[in-house]
């Protein structure tokens, strides 16, 4: 039963893809593999009635107590994603803690290789039963070998729990510390009192199974968001000091809102489509919505094409969060400090970013941009990118966000862009002759600013349009 939940965990690490836990995988295999040796051996020890080598059993936890310390520790380090290069990036300066713990497990495997602190001991029932009692000093270090895995990679897992924002990633992150801790605890366990051996690999082959299903949640995404603050809440205004109240004030600046006759307090938490033509600067009119928004104090996000006139002008900007989708890349990863790289094809990225982007600053206002409704609706028809959109309208109203959504009017038929409009009230078009507000709500209390379009021409004629 141990063994064959042993190696479902394993099959299960093997094969989950895109996760938090990317360049610790290996090694939480590796400590995987390590625990199925001493389960085979157990095993086969059962089987054909020949003492386990306790040879073998020491060398299997130094395997696995070492690799659930890389584990660990990578979970440290902001991922690079790169695989053998970030683990030989850890080696280069590594902690002086990891050292630490290094060291312990080297003195506890090289007493118990050279030494062989232990002596065989075998019972005459129906069976023949065989097990080792330990030398008392061994059994001491066995128990300063438990204090360091606690406190060092089991500690620096469940303390990174408690810092993150995305639910999924923390609830993981303490599953996989309380396995550990169990693990660590019944192997001392069955050390000092042979008697539980079975019991407690039983035990063991149901944690490993538990972390197996832990790995299998949280997305590479959750690590990139939360691994960096600057996808958290960030000011990037200027301040100035207020006369009137003594004390620094953001620098709170109407660049979109006043250029159509609104103010910000209007425009925030609404969803909004902007209509453009290709021909038009479209992509200054979201400049200014961006700088807006960030003057107040709030996280912008854009979800652009690597390509687009949008991310060119954008891309240099200090404070905007970039999700850029790309046909170069296979998973996301991170090209910069404040952009992330997505595969074109698969819109669940973008749902899944959404969705931690959200959870990143609950409780603070975020402004999100999507110019990226075109692409998709090439990629993977209309009505999959109608569902994706719905969905993050949805998600991104939950959460009381601002959203601003990119339509090129000139790329699509009369059908789609009469779907997309019906997913919004407020709507502005960009071109060659302008912006102007074609209609607008202020929320879902104070109803509309404009009825229906045939009012385009008294908001003209009271300033609103403008280039």
């Amino acid at each position: 039963m141990a063994l064959f939940a042993g190696c479902g965990a394993l099959l299960f690490v093997a094969r989950v893809r895109r996760t938090y836990f990317l360049d610790s995988r290996f090694f939480i295999g590796t400590a995987n593999v390590a625990f199925n040796v001493i389960l085979a051996q157990d095993l086969i020890s059962d089987l054909i009635q020949v003492p386990v080598s306790e040879l073998i059993f020491v060398a299997a936890i130094v395997a696995t107590t070492i690799s659930i310390g890389f584990a660990s520790f990578l979970l440290e380090k902001n991922p690079e994603l790169s695989g053998i290069s970030e683990v030989r990036s850890f080696l280069s300066k590594p902690p002086r803690a990891f050292l630490a713990y290094i060291g312990v497990i080297g003195v506890w495997g090289a007493a118990g290789l050279a030494l062989e602190p232990w002596s065989l001991q075998q019972t005459v029932n129906d069976s023949t039963i065989f097990y080792y009692s330990y030398e008392p000093w061994f059994l001491a270090l066995c128990s300063v070998l438990l204090a360091a895995f606690l406190m060092l990679p089991v500690a620096n897992v469940y303390r990174r729990s408690r810092t993150l924002s995305d639910a999924t990633a923390a609830r993981s992150l303490r599953i996989i510390s309380i396995s550990w801790t169990g693990f660590g605890i019944i192997s001392l366990f069955q050390v000092a009192m042979p008697y539980i051996q079975t019991a407690g690999d039983i035990l063991e082959g149901m944690l490993f199974v538990f972390v197996a299903f832990a790995l299998r949640e949280p997305t590479i995404l959750s690590r990139i968001i939360s691994s960096h603050p600057s996808f958290e809440r960030s000011t990037v205004a200027p301040r100035i000091k207020s006369k009137e109240e003594g004390s620094d004030q953001l620098t709170r600046r109407n660049f979109f809102s006043s250029a159509l006759g609104l103010d910000h307090n209007v425009v925030g938490k609404c969803r909004v489509l902007l209509e453009f033509d290709p021909y038009a600067p479209y992509e200054d009119l979201v400049g200014k919505f961006v700088e807006e928004f960030q003057s107040y104090g709030d996280s912008v996000a854009v979800f652009t094409n690597i390509g687009s006139p949008l991310r060119r002008r954008l891309v240099s900007e200090p404070g905007v969060n970039l999700f850029s989708f790309s046909s170069k890349t296979s998973t996301p990863s991170r090209r910069s400090d404040r952009e992330v790289l997505l595969p074109e094809r698969e819109s669940s990225l973008m749902l899944d970013a959404v969705d931690k982007l959200l959870q990143a600053n609950k409780g603070h206002n975020i402004a999100l941009v999507f110019d990226i409704f075109g692409e998709l609706a090439f990629l993977q028809g209309f009505e999959k990118a109608y569902s994706v959109l719905s969905s993050v309208l949805e998600m991104a109203e939950s959460e009381s966000a601002t959203t601003l959504v990119l339509l090129n009017q000139t790329a699509h038929d009369l059908r789609v862009l009469s779907g997309v409009r019906g997913l919004f009230v407020s709507r502005i078009i960009c071109d060659v002759n302008g912006t102007r507000l074609v209609r607008f709500q202020r929320s879902e209390t104070h109803g509309d600013l404009f009825d229906d379009e045939t009012d385009l021409g008294e908001s003209l004629a009271r300033g609103v349009g403008g280039n």
